[in-house]
């Protein structure tokens, strides 16, 4: 195979030190027709010198496609720590560099200047102490800055110009936050319940938390400290106080919900001992509490659960309560909000456990969910049900359901083939609804369902840890999945990756070649790590397993070889490569493929944005 990894002919070599010369605004320029041949050009671009996470660094996922790295720094560097931050959107790969809590190697051992880099490109910043905060802004096009400057207090940077912090902060190091555009930068200090917040285009005051934004950025809110209680500001203008909001229970802060058009948006308040939500500033019913407030896709329509002082749960839709029951799941709304489904029970909840001298009383047990309810209509009964989801299209509602035989997959109320395990979390659809796939095992035999007709899967291995999830390309008519030997039992207690692991991308039904490695779009070199995290890693978005072009007639994704890592295009290895692709490849919405790799060359090792031009139309 003439593009076997490791493999760089004079005319690549060639090409690389032409394309590292030029800039990335070169690839307008690039031809617009569809290369002829196997191997696409690459653009290539350096962006300055890398730091090497070391082998086994933790990972912390926002989303799958933000992630970041912190590490200590490669043997036989001064010792410090490297926070590093990627993130993948539409617009390109971004990635930033943090090198601090350093020590001078002699006495006495003083502290050395923190270094910033954002895309390779050393900021010249003269900080020297503690780094509250580092972000991209979620489209990619702006990051920020919070920490500690040489000269004490607090310092804010914003695209690389110093952002005025407002002078109420006092010793509390403060945290940052951006609007979705990157252009609205906010500031928190304190701890919760006594939280402060200020939003730099406003007056300073004191707030629940972080101003939020919609998805399009348009509509600002936050709650603001009154004499009743946390008042609502929407774009700057004044609404309702109330008593108590509601806040998400992992992160302090208002549990508010918008709408994906952006036009609506609610919360959830507190009066008393009474929960209640409001929707575009309509207060809803009153109930002991209230939560998972969902809109439709089109958001005309929404939906909660609610629950009753007698341990009676329900859901609201539109603000009309559905039936109650001993114990209903979350909403599930179909895009355009005419279907609801949830999962329910009407059997007892079990007898709370006794409770221990003086300990804290618990939340009470909740009955089991034993049926789906849609549009109003009780489905079949099972031992168990779970994870409810409709199709992006609305036409299909799918979820897993227990017997005594296994597990299956209920479609549009029919059950399908019985397995060994819940796969429930591995079915996909395609974007128009017209397709789906899930994968399922009866014993050793792990096979691929597609549209309700049974696929055998090559190469698999241990199949409680390969099994796939398929991706569909955006017209819905070709699909793609990772499958291949990867894992063994290391103990009855641990699995291991094999020494010599064979994976292999299967696209239309047609496996590819065999790789090493086939990282699905994350830089994790553990992969035990990413087995942690599988539903960051079995997505479908930006880092998928596989990237299709608009009309589905190209493919690309990334796999290594014999340590090296490079793309491989419509299933041929593209024979320019390097020592790890550190973010994407993602298609931007110009049509190019881009991505982020690091190589060491003439024993520097270097960031690169590479680009694939007109691999796919422009989004529309």
């Amino acid at each position: 195979m003439s593009g076997l990894p490791g493999f760089r002919s004079t005319t690549l070599l060639l090409a690389v030190i032409i394309f590292a010369s030029r800039a990335r605004a070169q690839d307008a320029a690039a031809p617009a027709t569809t290369p002829t041949g196997v191997q696409w050009p690459q653009y290539e671009t350096p962006l300055g010198s890398y730091t090497v996470p070391a082998k086994g660094a933790e990972v912390s996922y926002h989303s799958p496609t933000d992630r970041e790295i912190d590490s200590p720094l490669m043997p036989g560097s001064t010792s410090g720590l490297v926070h590093t931050l990627i993130t993948e959107t539409e617009n390109g790969c971004r990635i930033m560099e943090v090198i601090m809590g350093r020590l001078s190697p002699n006495p006495p051992y003083t502290s050395l200047p923190i270094q910033f880099f954002v895309d390779g490109v050393t900021l010249p910043l003269d900080w020297n102490g503690f780094i509250a905060n580092s972000l991209f802004s979620a489209d990619g096009r702006h990051y920020l800055l919070v920490g500690i400057p040489k000269n004490g207090g607090f310092a804010a940077v914003l695209d690389g110009t110093a952002v005025n912090l407002p002078p109420q902060i006092g010793s509390a190091a403060p945290a940052g936050s951006l609007s979705p555009e990157g252009q609205h930068p906010a500031f928190e200090w304190g701890r919760y319940p006594n939280l402060k917040s200020a939003v730099l285009e406003a007056p300073t005051e004191e707030l629940l938390d972080a101003p939020l934004y919609s998805p399009d950025g348009a509509t600002q809110l936050y709650f603001r400290k009154s004499a009743t209680g946390w008042q609502v500001v929407v774009n700057g203008k004044p609404g309702d106080a109330y008593e108590d909001i509601l806040i998400t229970p992992l992160k302090p802060g208002p549990q508010v919900t918008f709408s994906a058009d952006s036009k609506h948006f609610g919360f959830i308040a507190k009066t008393g001992n009474q929960s209640f939500a409001v929707i575009d500033a309509k207060v809803g019913p009153n109930f002991e509490n209230v939560g998972n407030l969902v809109f439709s896709a089109d958001g005309q329509h929404y939906a909660y659960l609610a629950s009753k002082a007698n341990d009676r749960y329900l859901i609201v839709v539109d603000g009309k309560e559905q039936k109650e029951y001993t114990n209903v799941s979350a909403p599930a709304l179909s895009p355009d909000g005419k279907h609801v489904a949830y999962l329910a029970s009407n059997t007892p909840p079990p007898a709370p456990p006794a409770a221990a001298s003086g300990a804290r009383p618990s939340t009470p047990p909740r009955a089991p969910l034993l049926f789906a309810v849609v549009d109003g209509a009780e489905e079949a009964k099972h031992r168990e049900v779970s994870n409810p989801q409709f199709s992006a299209n609305g036409a299909h509602f799918a979820y897993s359901a227990r017997d005594a035989a296994g597990y299956c997959i209920v479609m549009d109320g029919t059950p399908g083939p019985v397995c060994s395990a819940n796969l429930s979390n591995y079915l996909t659809f395609s974007a128009d609804g017209k397709h789906f796939a899930y994968p399922y095992w009866t014993g050793s035999d792990l096979f691929m369902m597609v549209d309700g007709t049974q696929m055998p899967l090559p190469a698999i291995g241990t199949p409680t840890l390969n099994a796939p999830r398929m991706v569909f390309s955006p017209d819905g008519e070709h699909r793609a999945y990772v499958s291949g030997d990867m894992f063994e039992q290391a103990s009855p207690m641990r699995t291991k990756v094999k020494s010599s692991p064979a994976l292999i991308v299967v696209i239309d039904g047609k496996p590819g070649p065999i790789f090493d490695t086939v990282p699905q779009g994350l830089f994790v070199k553990d992969v035990a790590k990413m087995l942690a995290k599988p539903e960051f890693f079995l997505t479908s978005g930006a880092n998928a397993p596989v990237l299709f072009s608009q009309d589905g007639k190209h493919s690309a994704y990334r796999a290594g070889k014999d340590g090296r890592e490079f793309l491989v295009i419509d299933q041929v290895s593209q024979s320019q490569t390097y020592d790890s692709i550190l973010a994407g490849p993602v298609r931007r919405k110009d049509g190019a493929l881009e991505y982020l790799a690091e190589d060491t060359r003439n024993g520097n090792t270097n960031l690169y944005r590479v680009v694939v031009p007109n691999f796919s139309a422009p989004a529309k």
